[in-house]
């Protein structure tokens, strides 16, 4: 029997175990759970029928599906651990599509929810630039060039926990780019993880979440903000609390 095929599967990763955010995934944030930001915006989208939880956690499962996400699935919990890799998530999630439902995606749209405050605008518009370009791979970006190389240093030696001995990096071009001024300095961008977007054959073959054409969209800093850390949920809070006088 010839396989459904779908132009796009919305995949929302959210696993249980969490050690620098415990439950980061069902934490509050002004007043919702964190979950609850990625699937609003990912079902108001109207992109695809498609937009589907992937979990360890039956209790992460339940709130799924009371945000009106599906959840046709329970991830092995191998493949929940602190070091898994986003592209066996999504390779899992594809072969239980292929074996279980007979159902093949041209696309694949990767939201994580610790990436609250994308908005279904955004997803809209990347999902059309990844359709418009013909792109294998587009990635959501951040203009870190603040950061550029010239300002690196390097730790010689701890001093104190919070008190390092510094020296400059063995690399002579960036030695004679020091004091370079902020306004020379060479424009770099870094991964945001806001969105990923990936043609499915070129991800299976290639067996990475970057093969073939990728296309890089700038988001601004709080559409940007990943919560990974207490400092980050942090920041995450004031941002919502300030939303609600703009």
């Amino acid at each position: 029997m010839a396989q459904k095929q779908s132009d796009l599967l919305i995949l929302i990763p959210a696993r249980s175990g969490s050690k620098s955010i415990p439950n980061k995934n069902t934490t509050l944030l002004s007043g919702e759970p964190l979950l609850s930001w990625t699937a609003k915006v990912a079902l108001d989208s109207n992109l695809s029928k498609n937009v589907v939880l992937s979990t360890d956690s039956k209790k992460i499962a339940q709130l799924g599906k009371e945000l009106g996400l599906q959840v046709p699935f329970i991830r092995p919990k191998e493949l929940a651990q602190d070091r898994t890799l986003q592209l066996d998530v999504i390779k899992h999630a594809v072969a239980v599509f292929s074996e279980n439902f007979n159902m093949k995606f041209d696309s694949i749209m990767l939201l994580q929810p610790t990436s609250p405050f994308r908005s279904r605008e955004l997803i809209v518009k990347s999902y059309n630039y990844f359709r418009k370009y013909k792109a294998d791979t587009l990635i959501t970006i951040s203009d870190i060039s603040k950061f550029a190389p010239s300002t690196k240093y390097s730790v010689a030696k701890s001093l104190l926990p919070d008190l390092f001995q510094l020296e400059l990096p063995s690399d002579k071009k960036q030695k004679q780019k020091r004091g370079t001024l902020r306004q020379d300095f060479e424009q770099i961008w870094w991964r945001n993880g806001s969105i990923y977007i990936f043609d499915t054959t070129t991800l299976i073959n290639s067996n990475s979440l970057y093969g073939g054409k990728t296309i890089g969209m700038p988001t601004n800093s709080v559409e940007s903000i990943n919560i990974d850390t207490p400092e980050d949920l942090a920041l995450a809070k004031m941002i919502t609390g300030g939303l609600r006088y703009l």
